[in-house]
């Protein structure tokens, strides 16, 4: 028996006011305090600069978005010289078919010339036919536009 009264252990009471140190020294307790207040520092230093960078990404984005503004206003500037080159590009398009009406027009009023100038009927009739075939043509020319 004297063996086991040997092993038993004795318990103390703990007070509530007592943080939970369990036995640690007061130079451990003063580095515990201590390391509370540093970390404290470090979270202030690490709050400080996460502002700044903030600060610095938004000033950034900033100014790309005004970028891009200024972008999307040129293009609508851009957008607009468009539709005035399509309008002269449908203007272009359509000068064919005037050359091709005033070439007609022209060959026609030389066969009349030429018909007055020629004294052989054969050949007055047969630039009646042609005129008469040029007329046709420009008809269909007027009724195609």
């Amino acid at each position: 028996m004297n063996a086991e009264k040997n092993n038993v252990h004795v318990l103390n009471p703990v007070k509530a006011t007592e943080e939970s140190s369990f036995g640690a020294s007061p130079a451990e307790e003063s580095a515990r305090r201590n390391t509370g207040k540093d970390m404290s520092k470090v979270a202030v230093v690490v709050s400080l600069l996460s502002v700044v960078l903030l600060a610095v990404f938004f000033f950034g984005i900033n100014r790309n978005l005004a970028g891009v503004t200024e972008e999307l206003n040129s293009l609508r500037g851009l957008r607009q010289d468009v539709k005035v080159l399509d309008e002269k590009v449908f203007k272009l398009e359509a000068v064919p078919e005037h050359i091709k009406y005033n070439m007609i027009a022209e060959m026609e009023t030389q066969a009349v010339l030429l018909a007055r100038v020629i004294d052989d009927p054969a050949q007055v009739e047969r630039l009646q036919r042609v005129r008469a075939e040029l007329i046709e043509l420009r008809e269909e020319l007027l009724k195609s536009k």
